[in-house]
């Protein structure tokens, strides 16, 4: 028994001390890295005073390269990579290592790949879900780079709703809806052309056809002024204009041509005379014999007469709007005028078949002056669609102002009166609009309204009526008046 016992013994002393002598000569495992603790980045920077140089963002501890650390002399060679550890790493550990490795490899620099990944040292979390942080914006809390978030969609600018609101919409640059087709915001140079078809009809302080009088029983003479009344004639008002990039202005040519005329006729009559402005009568019997004025004339049966005006007018105007708000604006224009005026009376009497007198005035005026003139529009709508407007203008025109005049009386001996004058005449010129208009789309605006114009020292024809009629006129204005439908497009 005690041969068997001591050589046991001693085999199993000799094999302990050998294994306790591999164990001490095996490599160690490295120690595990500390988690550092995880503060609250916004609290530590509130708490701390900021250096005046530009906030860094939060720095990742640095972890030392095991290949360029010291190696300490004492310490054991590596073991083998075939040497596992006598315990393997818990199974949910490395499957909560796994998912924030792959992020981590993305912010590393690029390394050369057969190299192993230095130790993490700051704990990572699953990817935030969407709608976090910006894909370049860091987390601090937890670390990890959140997934981008969707874009937003605009949100449009309401539309206004009461006028104020659409001003102040206009000035910041926040057109919505329908304002932004037609508010002043609305820029872009652009062409504007227009026409207006018109009914004008032409007046005269005094334009008198003739003059006809009648004698009574008991003596007495009453004349009346026979008047040129002019009729309405359609007419065409055509418009061209280039918009400034700035909407406030614009440049605008204007042309505007009527032509009216009036004819009246007259008879003998018993009892009735008549005399043109020139002094020719119709009487019956071939003579007018007044006693009281005395008066004794050749006359002949019949009379025609007829007037005549005409008219080349062109405007090129520079507009621009001076006030504008929600539901008003203001634009004034100044700019220069030309004006062609031709006007014509004949008188024709006859006696039987055959002529007897005639007389003719005509008067031709060419001038250009100086033009400015006002415009004011109310909205009816926020939307600035439907408007009413007023518009008013004066014009100062200086040119050559010839008139002339003839007559001829075959009861007078056949003779041929003439009379002609070349003067340098200043004419002033009124105009005045009221309207309203519609603005149908970006492109067309339709209106309609009525005009004024006053020409002044256009509005007599003069005459002696051969002393028997006194014209009682002193305003010596020609006058225009009539509705005008226009449209205008803009491209």
């Amino acid at each position: 028994m005690r041969t068997f016992f001591w050589p046991g013994m001693s085999l199993a002393m000799l094999l302990a001390t050998a294994a306790s002598t591999a164990f001490a000569q095996a490599p160690a495992f490295p120690e595990a890295p500390a988690f550092p603790e995880i503060v609250d980045v916004a609290q530590a920077a509130e708490a701390e005073p900021k250096p005046e140089a530009e906030t860094q963002e939060p720095s990742v501890p640095e972890v030392p390269d095991p290949e360029s650390a010291p190696v300490d002399a004492a310490a054991p060679e590596k073991a083998p990579a075939e040497a596992a550890p006598p315990e393997a790493a818990p199974a949910d550990a490395a499957a909560e290592e796994a998912p924030s490795a792959a992020p981590r490899a993305q912010d590393a620099p690029a390394a050369d790949a057969a190299e192993p990944m230095a130790p993490r040292r700051i704990p990572r979390k699953p990817p935030a879900p969407a709608g976090g942080t910006g894909p370049d914006e860091y987390d601090p809390r937890n670390s990890q780079k959140s997934a981008p978030a969707p874009a937003a969609e605009p949100e449009a600018a309401p539309e206004p709703h009461t006028f104020a609101q659409a001003a102040d919409a206009c000035l910041t640059g926040q057109c919505a809806g329908c304002w932004c087709e037609c508010c002043e915001c609305a820029s872009g140079p652009m062409i504007v052309a227009g026409v207006d078809a018109m009914l004008m009809r032409p007046h005269f302080s005094e334009a008198i056809a003739f003059a006809e009088g009648q004698l009574s029983p008991a003596n007495i003479i009453t004349i009346t002024g026979k008047e040129l009344e002019f009729d309405y004639e359609a007419t065409v008002r055509a418009r061209i204009g280039y918009q400034m990039s700035d909407t406030a202005r614009e440049l605008r040519f204007t042309y505007w041509r009527f032509r009216g005329d009036v004819e009246v006729d007259g008879v003998a009559q018993a009892g009735r005379f008549i005399v043109d402005p020139f002094g020719n009568a119709v009487a019956p019997g071939g003579a007018l014999v007044l006693a009281i004025p005395p008066t004794a004339l050749p006359a002949g049966d019949r009379i025609q007469t007829r007037a005549l005006v005409e008219t080349n007018v062109y405007d090129l105007e520079q507009y621009s709007t001076i006030l504008c708000t929600g539901d008003t604006s203001l634009t004034w224009s100044a700019g220069v005028r030309i004006a062609d005026i031709d006007q014509y009376y004949e008188s024709l009497v006859t006696l039987g078949p055959a002529f007897f007198a005639r007389g003719d005035f005509s008067v031709d005026f060419i001038g250009a002056g100086p033009r400015l003139g006002l415009e004011g529009r109310r909205y009816v709508d926020p939307c600035r669609r439907l408007s009413v407007f007023a518009k008013s203008a004066g014009s100062l025109l200086v040119g050559n102002y010839e008139v002339a005049s003839s007559n001829t009386n075959v009861g007078l001996g056949g003779t041929r009166f003439e009379q002609v004058a070349s003067l340098t005449r200043t004419i002033p010129v009124l105009d005045a609009e009221i309207g309203a208009s519609w603005q149908a789309n970006d492109a067309w605006t339709l209106s309609a309204g009525w005009q004024f114009q006053g020409w002044f020292d256009f509005g007599t024809s003069g005459g002696t009526f051969a002393g028997l009629f006194n014209g009682l006129d002193d305003s010596n204005i020609m006058s225009f008046d009539g509705l005008f439908l226009g449209a205008d497009f803009r491209f």
